[in-house]
């Protein structure tokens, strides 16, 4: 995704979007749970988009057990599900 549409996901869902990384080259964003499914319709349905494929649903573990390295680890302990998606009306647009 590029920064525009980042941009308009949050301007139309606000504080749905509760993260975003434009800078990496893989841009991202992150979507309250209780939105997911109201922001990936959008996704998939808006003429600009058109997300139509799920490639990858990967699960991420961010527990550090270390109690030394805890503190410095610069995450409270959780888990993040990864959306990965691609548009076929648009050849080379992924996001995640």
């Amino acid at each position: 995704m590029t920064a525009t549409e980042i941009a308009a996901l949050e301007e139309r869902f606000g504080p749905a979007i509760t993260g975003k990384k434009l800078d990496a080259l893989d841009p991202f964003v992150t979507v309250e749970p209780a939105q997911l499914v109201e922001v990936c319709r959008f996704l998939r349905d808006e003429p600009r988009l058109k997300f139509a494929l799920l490639n990858d649903i990967t699960g991420v573990d961010y527990l550090e057990i270390d109690a030394k390295k805890v503190a410095k680890a610069g995450f409270e302990p959780h888990l993040e599900v990864l959306y990965h998606l691609s548009s076929f009306a648009f050849p080379g647009r992924a996001s995640r």
